[in-house]
């Protein structure tokens, strides 16, 4: 499943392809996303509302709840926020740059794909630095 298939965009029938976008329209996604929706609905239900229906759903193991379903689920502790474009400036610019510089190499193991790590958003805090000269 792809990015398409979760949009409205994924509930026209028959929708053509759009080049290096999403490809044609696949009748045989619909079941799996109406999965994928039913797992959303009983999380927000399970932990807004405390719907113990919904936690006992959560519970099961997915192949028994969604027959023939091939879903697998992992539970992951919640990271730590980590600094902010705005954090790391405003440190640059207080001289704390060698700190925001150890927090953004801390992401390198926890968050390899953060956005600060790449090259544009490197740029762009050099540009609000100099700004701010």
């Amino acid at each position: 499943m792809g990015h398409v298939d979760f949009t409205s965009y994924a509930l026209i029938e028959g929708r053509r392809d759009m080049f290096l976008y999403w490809s044609d329209a696949r009748p045989a996604l619909v079941e799996s996303r109406q999965a994928v929706n039913r797992y959303i609905s009983n999380f927000f239900a399970a932990f807004l509302t405390q719907d113990r229906e919904s936690r006992a759903f959560l519970a099961q193991d997915p192949k028994e709840s969604i027959p023939g379903s091939t879903v697998s689920l992992e539970h992951r502790p919640a990271a730590p926020a980590s600094i902010t474009h705005e954090e790391f400036v405003q440190a640059v610019v207080a001289g704390q740059a060698d700190d925001a510089i150890d927090e953004i190499r801390k992401l390198r193991e926890s968050q390899p794909d953060y956005v600060f790590l790449n090259d544009d958003s490197r740029s762009k805090a050099r540009l609000e630095w100099l700004r701010s000269q």
